[in-house]
């Protein structure tokens, strides 16, 4: 990282453990007191485009936290959660939900010193788009095999699912959204 003085651009390849990223561009500047400005930090993967910017501030090491603003373009879901192991997620695994993500990602994320998210007290927004999607063996929707045959339940297959997202204190707000789907027209919302 480079201070006020040092900052500067820079591109690149970069592999990252099993993760590609590649047309790497950032713009990181450090500042006293344990704040990190992401000015930039531009880079392709998991089939698609990612733009983040924001700050880390670790002035008080018992509210270090995260202020995003993150901007994805065509990732492919199996890609991304693979690579990101699920985001500790119960519901929404790679293994259920497959598609192309694109949206953007803003909110208040605290952080442990090992900087690992504390959902419980973070405030996120996703507002997201996902295209030619399938949801398959998702434990809600197999929940309706007295309504559904059950092989179109196990691959719920959908063009555009489009909402706004809001995550917290660990609770997810889902708007009312409607997905026209193999199985029909279905409106979801909740917490």
């Amino acid at each position: 990282m480079l201070d006020k003085e040092h900052s500067k651009e820079w591109c690149r390849n970069q592999h990252y453990h099993q993760y590609n990223l590649q047309h790497l561009k950032a713009d990181i500047q450090s500042e006293g007191h344990h704040v990190v400005h992401i000015k930039k930090l531009a880079f392709d993967a998991a089939g698609g485009h990612m733009d983040i910017a924001g700050y880390l501030s670790g002035k008080d090491k018992k509210h270090i936290y995260f202020k995003p603003d993150i901007k994805v373009k065509g990732v492919d879901l199996d890609k991304l959660m693979v690579k990101f192991d699920n985001f500790g997620q119960d519901h929404l695994v790679s293994e259920n939900l497959h598609g192309k993500f694109s949206g953007s990602i803003t909110g208040k994320i605290h952080l442990h010193a090992d900087l690992v998210p504390k959902v419980n007290d973070s405030e996120i927004i996703i507002d997201m788009i996902v295209l030619n999607g399938r949801l398959e063996n998702y434990g809600p929707i197999l929940a309706l095999s007295d309504y559904f045959e059950d092989q179109k339940l196990k691959s719920v297959v959908f063009d555009t699912l489009k909402n706004t997202l809001t995550i917290k204190k660990s609770v997810i707000e889902i708007p009312t959204m409607n997905i026209n789907s193999n199985l029909g027209f279905i409106e979801i919302h909740g917490k």
